[in-house]
């Protein structure tokens, strides 16, 4: 069995994040649409992607992939 930080869950749990908010985007959209007859409400689906993202987000996770094998923070190779 994986650890709970493993990459594969990591990323299943992302994808069924983000197939949630997709969902709940459409159903806020459904809703606000026949109700007020207005599609501006589907707007919903990525304003909750980048209200979600801001929360699950790990800019760590960017940095890590961003350096080079071999440098340090500053940039500079090691010698």
């Amino acid at each position: 069995m994986s650890s709970p930080s493993s990459p594969a869950r990591s990323r299943l749990h992302r994808l069924v994040l983000f197939v949630a908010c997709i969902c709940i985007g459409i159903l806020v959209g459904v809703i606000g649409s026949r109700i007020t007859g207005s599609d501006h409400w589907f707007l919903a689906i990525p304003a909750l992607l980048a209200v979600v993202w801001l929360f699950v987000a790990d800019p760590n996770e960017c940095q890590r992939c961003s350096q080079p094998a071999g440098t340090k923070d500053s940039g500079k190779p090691d010698a």
